[in-house]
């Protein structure tokens, strides 16, 4: 199943995707979302989680959302870092 939110276009309206993502964390059980236009303006995309690809209203193509993992402690950080590579080969499958 996958989140039925709206989002706008990035740079139209960033407040209201920034307000749109944050509500979405609730569906996807996660603490800081962010598009893929914002994890791209990165230096780096350590501590960056796929969660989803979604469909934006007023854009063509569809949108990859990142759950940021780096306001973890490092503990946390820790167990994430070891089950990333699962992760990762499941959304690629």
């Amino acid at each position: 199943m996958r989140w039925s939110g709206r989002y706008n276009s990035p740079g139209v309206r960033s407040n209201s995707t920034a307000a749109r993502l944050e509500s979405a964390n609730k569906y996807y059980g996660t603490e800081v979302l962010m598009s893929a236009s914002t994890a791209n303006q990165l230096s780096s995309r350590d501590g960056l989680r796929e969660i989803d690809v979604v469909r934006v209203k007023g854009i063509s193509q569809p949108v990859t959302v990142y759950e940021s993992l780096r306001h973890c402690t490092d503990e946390r950080r820790a167990q994430f870092n070891a089950l990333l590579p699962h992760y990762d080969a499941a959304v690629e499958a």
